[in-house]
């Protein structure tokens, strides 16, 4: 029988250790990782019956195929090939995510030993390299930003290796997760820092807290946390989105900030104007849109004069995932989101029937936080951190009481 759970866990470890790597030096490694994925799924699904353990997958990638022929029958604004690239694009994480809630794949102890020590030395090296100049640094990882995002995988991967049967993380375990994650501040990023502050929040309030909260004080946690994450990101918002890319009190900025403002802009345009499905794949803000292969549409909303946005500098057009929604129109909006609730649904199963729900409840949350926060000036959801974080939530959201441990008793918060 194929032990696909044993594949998946290889396939995580070797996707964790090429992190890095996969940035600048060994690009096609989340392409390739998928790839292995959905041919694991074939090949699960015909020598061992199990099509309808991968439902979700096919699910997912039946409605993106209709988007695909979508794009090229009725609104074609890019060459079929382009459109064929971004569909396997925009589909990566979701893959990778279905997959690893299909086979659920448990960590034996050399598996958990493996991935920290993975996580320890990815942060380290991060960190590490940030202390080069600048050029160093594009040379080996791109952007500084992923000394950050390294730092945020690296902590959740340490967390969920270390969780005890009875649910508990002890406090050394706790505070060398801590530890690898401040291994991120040289990136210096709002971003980052608005997932430290949930970090914190998880680890170190919401698990210590043993009674059910009220409805109205989780609402009211909801607030303060997420005014805290606002804040430290406020300065990069109204740079971007208020003061247009130009620092008013004279400290700089200029014409190459407007891209994603504009790209926010013409996003929302495209949605009204294109109602339900968007512009199709490949048309906008996403890699295809401009590097394979330069979208009509920038021409049809006058941003293929935008410095970063032109087809001669076309560096700035996939510089945030939330406008790429806009080739999916308010229907792709709609399954976004319903996306995000089937997850939490489970997770909210996984919490009130598992031993170690609260634990996987939080890390789960941590990692769907840095993602969405990481989806507003990046678009690290399809890149390969994005690839490996949805690996790691549908580890958790995969996790059963069979699997996990007894029955917890009550309701936890």
């Amino acid at each position: 029988m194929l032990k696909t759970d044993r594949i998946c866990t290889w396939i995580l470890i070797l996707a964790l250790a090429l992190l890095l790597p996969s940035t600048q030096l060994v690009k096609p490694v989340d392409e390739l990782t998928v790839i292995a994925l959905i041919a694991l799924a074939l090949t699960d699904s015909a020598v061992n019956s199990a099509w309808c353990r991968y439902s979700l997958l096919w699910v997912m990638t039946g409605i993106m195929a209709l988007y695909a022929a979508y794009s090229i029958t009725a609104v074609s604004y890019n060459t079929p090939y382009a459109i064929a690239v971004d569909y396997l694009i925009q589909l990566k994480p979701y893959i990778a995510f279905a997959v690893f809630v299909a086979v659920g794949p448990r960590f034996t102890d050399a598996d958990r030993r493996i991935l920290r020590a993975i996580a320890v030395v990815n942060a380290i090296t991060a960190a590490a390299i940030s202390a080069f100049s600048n050029q160093t640094v594009q040379l080996l990882i791109m952007h500084i930003s992923i000394v950050g995002i390294t730092a945020v995988i690296s902590f959740a991967v340490w967390l969920l290796c270390s969780i005890r049967p009875d649910g508990s993380i002890s406090a050394t375990d706790k505070a060398m997760a801590f530890m690898l994650l401040a291994l991120g501040l040289p990136s210096g990023r709002a971003k980052f820092f608005g997932t430290c502050v949930v970090s914190l929040y998880f680890i170190l309030v919401y698990m210590r807290i043993r009674r059910p909260i009220r409805p109205s004080r989780q609402l009211l946690t909801a607030i303060v946390v997420g005014g805290l994450v606002a804040a430290v990101g406020w300065n990069k918002f109204r740079f971007y989105f208020i003061d247009l890319g130009y620092d008013l009190r004279g400290g700089g900025g200029g014409i190459e900030n407007l891209a994603r403002p504009a790209l926010y802009a013409a996003a929302l345009l495209i949605m009204i104007s294109r109602i339900p499905f968007g512009s199709g794949l490949a048309s906008f803000a996403s890699h295809a849109s401009g590097e394979i292969h330069y979208s009509k549409v920038y021409y049809e909303y006058g941003l293929n004069h935008v410095y970063g946005l032109t087809p001669a500098q076309p560096d700035f057009i996939c510089d945030a995932y939330y406008p790429s929604l806009a080739q999916l129109g308010l229907a792709g909006v709609a399954l976004f989101i319903a996306f995000w609730i089937y997850v939490a649904a489970k997770l909210r199963r996984i919490r009130r029937t598992l031993a170690q729900g609260k634990a996987l409840f939080a890390i789960a949350w941590i990692i769907i936080l840095f993602m969405l926060i990481e989806s507003i000036a990046s678009t690290t959801l399809v890149q390969p951190p994005g690839v490996v974080s949805m690996m790691l939530l549908g580890i958790i959201c995969s996790a059963t009481p069979a699997t996990y441990g007894s029955h917890t008793s009550g309701n936890q918060s």
